[in-house]
Parts: structure tokens; sequence; C-alpha cells
């Protein structure tokens, strides 16, 4: 798998063009929930680590790669995979993190799972002082 926010590796097979798409930026503003996800794996990493944190007020999506492996005729189409697993980076509070989010279905209307995954060690959580800094 390429590294993310990065170029893809000379090894890398020659299928990653069809299993990965990078969101433009014009996609990440319409499509909001897409900023869920990363509000849910801020959350989901504060949960972990046992603090009682507040979420920053505000979120600055960089980027986003999906990656699948269903086929698509139109690359956009990735973003409504029923599987897909997302790469997500943002700012907020003068901190980058990157969260892997994998979005599962069943096939059964309205149902979803979603997983969380820190790319890099986080151990940070956000707390009251912080977020009126």
């Amino acid at each position: 798998m390429p590294a993310f926010l990065s170029e893809p590796p000379e090894d890398a097979a020659d299928d990653d063009a069809m299993r990965f798409y990078e969101v433009p930026d014009m996609d990440i503003d319409k499509y909001d929930w897409l900023l869920l996800y990363a509000e849910f794996a801020l959350f989901h990493v504060c949960e972990k680590a046992g603090s009682h944190s507040f979420l920053p007020k505000e979120i600055e999506m960089k980027k986003v790669l999906v990656e699948t492996l269903e086929t698509h005729v139109e690359p956009s189409l990735k973003l409504k995979s029923m599987n897909a697993i997302f790469h997500i980076s943002f700012r907020t509070n003068s901190y980058d993190p990157t969260f892997v989010v994998r979005r599962t279905t069943d096939r059964v209307p309205g149902h979803m799972f979603l997983e969380v995954d820190c790319r890099k060690e986080t151990g940070r959580c956000f707390s009251r002082q912080v977020e009126d800094q």
C-alpha cells in the first residue's frame, strides 16, 4: 500500500490506480460525511485513551484517500463503495493527525460498521483548555 500523502512506491502493484482514489478538495467540502468520519476517528482515539476531552470546534480537512477493491467505471464512485478504507488527514488546534477509517456494510439498508486506526501514534486528545486557546 502506498504511504499516505506521498508517491506510491516503485514496486507497487499495477492495480494501485484502480484501488485508490484521492478525493478532490471540492468533493471533500461537498460530502460532509467525510468530516463526520474525521470527528468519529478523533473521538474514538480520545475515548480509547480514557480522556474526557472535548472535540475541537474546527477541523480543517486536508486530504482524503479512498481505497477499495470494488471496481467502478468512474473513479469518484469509489466514495460510494459499500466497503472502503478512508485515509483521512486533517488539521485541528495545531495538530495534524492521519486516521484510517474502514467502512463495511452487510447490504442491509441502514447498516454500516466503522472501524478506526491511527496511522501515527497520537496519544493526544483535547481538553477544554486546549480548545479555548
